[in-house]
């Protein structure tokens, strides 16, 4: 189980033309205010991402996001492009694996912020309890993420 990184969170925004962001990793994706939230590991880097959606997605206000997700995101032709994508959060010193969010009360997005699904010995057993963190669930304000 790997250490959480010491360095601080940043934010940063992408333009999706210059191809400078990623849809790897990604290990939990939520939809929110036409936009879509996702928490991204990829090897020793972990982040929650906001990827925003071309304005003609607001038309549906309920879209059906589970079944179709991977739709919106890799059909390029299609009405949910990927508009622009902003880090919310990266290399927060408590990230462990960082999986699984929900929102709360349209104010708050809330994840497990030290998964740790990879804290397990070479035979698969879990690591003892000594080498294990207490869980820890971080949370976004999710004013000004529209």
């Amino acid at each position: 189980c790997a250490s959480p990184s010491s360095t601080a969170p940043i934010a940063r925004s992408f333009n999706p033309a210059a191809k400078s962001f990623t849809l790897a990793g990604i290990d939990g994706l939520y939809f929110y205010d036409n936009s879509l939230i996702a928490i991204q590991n990829l090897g020793k880097s972990s982040y929650v991402t906001q990827f925003s959606l071309k304005k003609d997605a607001r038309r549906n206000k309920h879209p059906e996001i589970i079944k179709p997700i991977f739709h919106y995101i890799f059909s390029l032709d299609k009405p949910y492009q990927i508009e622009s994508a902003k880090i919310i959060e990266a290399s927060n010193p408590l990230f462990i694996h960082p999986t699984t969010g929900t929102f709360v009360d349209d104010e708050f997005f809330y994840y497990i912020a030290n998964s740790q699904v990879e804290c397990f010995n070479d035979d698969m057993t879990l690591f003892s309890m000594d080498k294990l963190k207490e869980p820890v669930i971080l949370k976004i304000s999710l004013k000004g993420l529209s």
